[in-house]
């Protein structure tokens, strides 16, 4: 399989062109597709070319000397849309609130009436680029169009179309026209020289951080331009040196020691596209002159010696001492593979690479490749893409950024640490980011006040040579007193495991480290699986329940499908037949069967409806007209579910998602209690939410002839 290659910068695609149709004249065709737009959005018409060339970065720039006019609810041709030539045409409709620049743009409208002509429509001039991340929709003319246009992009390593995805149709166009001198007063936005260097580090270091709670704290002080959290981040976790490299040009103090010199001398070197076209041994001497210029002359010098030898391969690669040349070692991991790619492979080659030196390697090679010429799967999904052009954007502008980005784009990014096995980093409530923890993570979290999982801690920092094991200073012979009486004993001094110590070490120190083992489960027999309908089945789902009758007989609303249940009896009888499941039901039964959730399609569903501090009590759902696996999908809402050991005082709380399903069998389904707690509030990322209203539908597989062993409550 073939390599996908990269888009030269400002070279325009000539793959697969001799085929392509005309570029649309200014015609007016029938109009498609426009009313699923939002209230004033922008539009222009331009080409494949054009849209390739924005897509390696995410900017739609002006043609040299000339504005870009955009039509109001509207699309106008783009001043370098060819009138005739084999290029794709493209539409592209803009949601206004998501452009930075917002004083870049100023309503405009250009009237010509011609043979009695209606004038044209209101248009918006913009001095700014702007930013595909605020395309709402791309429209080309016909099938063929589209197909072209996506298989030529997946030729592309370096090019991301809009996340908008591509639609077929045809809506009118404007001609351009020539535009008016800009009036004096209106000022022109170019984007900061440095953004491809700063964006390409951030993209970088996002796919590379080391996912363990103090990296991935640390990733998001660095977004977020806290320099301060940054440095004592760093110290905390003993690479004082590393500083992300959008970060080291607000820097005005001396550095602090010569391995901080050192690295922002080659920040200050190694930044794109300055730092394109020099070889390794050129870039190196200069990172060394830029060091020499500080206390950190000595050892400049003697690092781009050994860094000479490294590139002319006279001595292998070394992870030795890494702590007093930790900042070097980055350095040069970064000279000798400039390519991101080659990144993927560095866990196989270097197992022993500490994290302080693998993340500051992988921004420093993002900081000098560019994000222009950056692979796609470097980037992450759209949320993602444009959460790293407005934060770069932010970093790189010097200067009030309320200028330039609205306030609903300078949301802070948070970290979420979600349940189960992985975290997630969210902007404005939108999830940008989304990955596994790392082994390391697991081992942070772990409760290392369990015997067995202790033990395996301290065998794994044994068998690393951690420094996190304690030896008692005793030994020898003592005696021991028991009721009054004394026993003689020797005494021998056993390893004890700092639990802080040995989380730092996770944090810092080099060294393969395999998975922890898993605690036994606290709630055996408890299935969950996350979004399994999707939103818009949830739609569809509550548009059926809310046109059904509901049963008023308890304090919450219900709906019996399949068997009515005797809430008094707690129990159903062949006379409670109610008939097949409506097909919207027997759907998802369907899909639990088909998932392996459940062995038997259920036959029974009750719908129960919580407002406001509802809940239902403990209970076992009755053994004696139910089979095991019983299954439980949410909607609306994230409510918590408890589950109590019957007989015991064991408990634990698991939180059902909206549009998850659980499904409980075997000790879960009898030998604990389930409830929904009557509470006002649902802790949901951490924040209290008010409850308003959750719907949940419950499948289960009647079994009317067995007898029950249970004496529990049934609802």
């Amino acid at each position: 399989m073939s390599t996908p290659s990269q888009l030269p910068l400002n070279v325009p695609p000539t793959k697969s062109e001799g085929d392509a149709p005309p570029a649309n004249e200014a015609t007016a065709l029938p109009d498609e597709g426009t009313d699923n737009l939002p209230e004033g959005w922008l539009g222009i018409a331009t080409n494949h070319r054009r849209l390739f060339d924005a897509s390696q970065d995410g900017w739609l720039r002006p043609a040299d000397h000339t504005d870009l006019l955009l039509g109001y609810e509207s699309f106008i041709a783009d001043a370098e849309v060819p009138a005739k030539a084999n290029v794709i045409p493209v539409l592209l409709a803009f949601d206004p609130r998501g452009l930075p620049f917002p004083n870049a743009r100023k309503e405009e409208r250009i009237v010509e009436v011609r043979d009695g002509l209606e004038p044209l429509p209101k248009s918006i001039r913009c001095t700014a680029p702007l930013s595909l991340h605020a395309v709402v929709k791309v429209q080309v003319p016909c099938i063929e169009n589209r197909d072209r246009l996506a298989a030529m992009a997946e030729q592309l390593a370096n090019v991301a179309l809009p996340g908008a995805g591509i639609d077929v149709g045809a809506s009118p166009v404007i001609p351009m026209r020539t535009l008016p001198p800009v009036n004096s007063d209106r000022p022109a936005f170019d984007l900061p020289h440095n953004l491809d260097a700063v964006q390409g580090a951030m993209a970088t270091a996002t796919w590379a951080v080391p996912r363990i709670d103090p990296w991935i704290d640390l990733l998001t002080a660095a977004l977020q331009g806290d320099a301060a959290g940054v440095e004592g981040g760093a110290r905390a976790l003993r690479a004082s040196w590393l500083d992300l490299p959008w970060l080291v040009g607000n820097r005005r103090d001396d550095p602090v020691d010569a391995q901080a010199a050192l690295w922002r001398a080659a920040v200050s070197v190694m930044r794109s596209p300055t730092a394109q076209g020099n070889s390794a041994s050129q870039l190196a001497e200069k990172i060394a002159q830029a060091a020499s210029l500080s206390s950190a002359m000595p050892m400049a010098d003697a690092w781009a010696r050994q860094t000479q030898r490294l590139v002319t391969a006279e001595e292998p690669l070394s992870c030795m001492n890494w702590r007093e040349r930790g900042a070097g070692l980055a350095i040069q991991l970064a000279l000798l593979r400039p390519e991101p790619m080659s990144f993927k492979a560095w866990s196989k080659d270097l197992p022993n690479l500490p994290p302080a030196v693998w993340w500051g390697a992988a921004a420093l090679c993002g900081w000098r490749h560019g994000y222009r010429a950056l692979d796609v799967r470097f980037r992450g999904d759209a949320n993602l893409q444009k959460f790293h052009a407005v934060q770069a954007l932010k970093a790189s502008w010097k200067g009030d950024v309320s200028a330039v980005i609205p306030g609903d784009l300078r949301s802070n990014v948070q970290r979420r640490k979600e349940d189960g096995d992985c975290f997630s980093l969210t902007w404005g409530g939108t999830t940008v980011f989304r990955k596994p923890w790392h082994p390391r993570a697991r081992w942070f979290n772990a409760d290392l006040t369990d015997a067995a999982m202790a033990k395996s801690a301290r065998d794994l920092a044994s068998k690393l040579n951690w420094p996190c094991l304690r030896t008692p200073p005793i030994g020898g012979k003592g005696s021991l007193f028991v009721a009054g009486r004394e026993l003689p004993v020797d005494l021998t001094a056993v390893e004890w495991l700092d639990h802080d110590e040995f989380r730092r070490q996770l944090a810092i120190e080099a060294g393969e480290v395999p998975d922890p083992p898993r605690p036994p489960d606290k709630l055996p027999g408890f299935a969950y699986l996350p979004n399994f309908i999707t939103a818009e089945e949830e739609d569809e789902l509550l548009q059926h329940i809310d046109d059904a009758e509901w049963s008023t007989e308890l304090k919450r609303r219900v709906q019996h499908y399949g068997w009515r249940y005797d809430y008094g009896q707690r129990q159903i009888d062949e006379s409670m037949r109610l008939g097949e499941l409506p097909f919207w039901a027997d759907k998802i039964a369907k899909r639990l069967v088909a998932k392996g959730l459940v062995a038997e399609l259920p036959d029974q569903v009750i719908v129960n409806e919580y407002c406001g501090k509802q809940g239902i009590s403990p209970h076992v759902d009755q053994p004696k007209s139910f089979a095991e696996p019983v299954a439980t999908v949410s909607l609306l809402e994230s409510w918590g579910m408890k589950f109590r050991r019957r007989g015991g005082e064991e408990k634990t709380e698991k939180t059902l998602e909206r549009r998850s399903v659980a499904v409980l069998s075997g000790d879960a389904r009898y030998k604990w209690t389930h409830e929904i707690p009557s509470r006002k509030t649902e802790r949901v990322d951490g924040k209290r939410i008010p409850r308003e209203r959750r719907i949940s539908l419950t499948f289960r597989k009647s079994r009317i002839q067995e007898d029950a062993t249970s004496n529990s409550p049934a609802r």
